[in-house]
């Protein structure tokens, strides 16, 4: 066998060590990178919720894989959207998602009986609408968006619980 040559015990080949491969062909329409982006931004915001959820609220609404549902549902039908040529799935996909976070939301303090916070449910609205962005082009935009929102929201709230509101 040759310098630089890989023997392959199961059908007897050699393969180049160096060289390129020949990868099969993918569909050109299909946004992998864009559909990886989301899935960063969801577990990006998922793993923060998490966290948030072990200290404050354990049966808030979604973590980690919640969130990354959220992102790609947005990037999946961004991308419906884009192909068909029509705002329809997009939207259509918002409803359904909007749906959902208000049913989890009020399953969620029907069972807990003290009043919650509305931050996941905004941070998930927010990661849908981050998911299409991706796949509409603007992932220069979404990608610093998802962590400035967290930032911010964290912030806001934080200011509000913390002044004295009665006059």
């Amino acid at each position: 066998m040759a310098a630089g040559h890989y023997l392959c015990l199961q059908k007897q080949l050699t393969v180049p060590l160096s060289g390129t491969v020949n990868w099969p062909e993918l569909p050109s329409n299909l946004p992998l990178v864009e559909f990886s982006i989301a899935l960063l931004i969801g577990a990006l915001v998922g793993i923060e919720r998490e966290r948030k959820k072990v200290g404050d609220h354990a049966d808030s609404l979604g973590g980690l894989r919640t969130f990354i549902l959220f992102a790609e549902a947005g990037a999946i039908s961004g991308w419906l959207s884009r192909e068909l040529d029509s705002q329809w799935p997009f939207a259509v996909a918002a409803l359904m998602v909007g749906a959902l976070i208000v049913v989890g939301y009020f399953f969620t303090s029907h069972t807990n009986g003290d009043g919650l916070g509305m931050t996941t449910e905004i941070a998930a609205v927010v990661v849908y609408l981050l998911g299409g962005l991706v796949v509409f082009g603007y992932r220069d935009l979404a990608v610093p968006t998802s962590n400035r929102c967290m930032d911010w929201w964290r912030s806001s709230v934080r200011t509000i619980c913390s002044r004295d509101l009665s006059y």
